[in-house]
């Protein structure tokens, strides 16, 4: 009968497991705040507020700011993929900070190299960008799809709060929240209200106290009417171009090779 309960004990140990142990990555993010002021040109005025614990000697943060983006959309019952490059400016921290752009991101290393953060202390980190999305190359309907926090951060987030304000109206039946991994369809665990064009909301905390664990992004997606946006930037996509230019040398060669023989 001991032998059993040894057993027992054994498998629940390795059951509860996953649910105990945490990234041991040197910090966590306490509380993570997004404010998201979106402007009629589909430029977003954002500020972040991050809290961080650190548990090891660390120099601060990188935050990894996505400059190329694909979406998948789907228009009059097809899959589209848009490829769209985004416009980054007017970028403050209120720590020393650097920035350089590296596989379609802009990664801003946040604090100085000849100094570490206190552990076990709360670092405040106030992030304010502008983000210029520029058109979403298709003509059917205009929308606001974006990463509200990305999938790269390599630690847990305990706390997640979001406020989006609207330029004017919208449907609000044509809001759609997914959290999770690369690619996550999955839209529980949000909370959020609007009042006016103001979204408001929150991610609920899993049974280990966390709103996103490791590699867990937050996306928001409202389609909005053709002509909701004005005066956006044209973003280019050369797919379609270097397609042509692929044809045409090669009906070119195919031409000369039929002329030799």
């Amino acid at each position: 009968m001991k032998k059993n309960k040894f057993i027992l004990l054994f498998i629940s140990f390795f059951l509860f497991l996953p649910f105990v142990v945490k990234a041991d990555t040197g910090y966590e993010i306490e509380n993570y705040d997004i404010d998201i002021i979106v402007n009629e040109n589909h430029i977003l005025n954002i500020t972040e507020t991050i809290d961080v614990n650190f548990n090891e000697l660390r120099h601060g943060i990188i935050r990894k700011i996505p400059i190329k983006n694909s979406y998948n959309r789907i228009v009059n019952g097809n899959s589209v993929v848009t490829s769209e490059k985004t416009k980054i400016k007017n970028v403050n921290v209120n720590e020393a900070f650097t920035k350089e752009k590296e596989n379609g991101y802009l990664n801003l290393k946040i604090g100085k190299s000849n100094e570490y953060v206190n552990t076990n202390e709360i670092k405040t980190y106030k992030i304010t960008y502008s983000y210029d999305m520029g058109d979403d190359l298709i003509d059917e309907y205009d929308d606001l799809y974006l990463n509200i926090i990305g999938t790269e951060w390599d630690t847990t987030i305990s706390n997640v709060n979001f406020k989006i304000t609207m330029p004017k109206s919208f449907d609000e039946t044509k809001i759609n929240f997914t959290i999770g991994n690369y690619g996550s369809t999955y839209n529980g665990d949000i909370n959020y209200s609007i009042n006016n064009n103001v979204i408001t909301g929150y991610v609920e905390k899993d049974i280990n106290g966390n709103a996103l664990s490791s590699y867990e992004g937050l996306t928001v997606r409202i389609e909005l009417p053709e002509g909701y946006y004005v005066n956006e930037r044209i973003n280019y996509d050369f797919t379609g171009f270097l397609l042509g230019i692929f044809l045409f040398i090669n009906t070119i060669v195919l031409i000369y090779s039929i002329s030799l023989f």
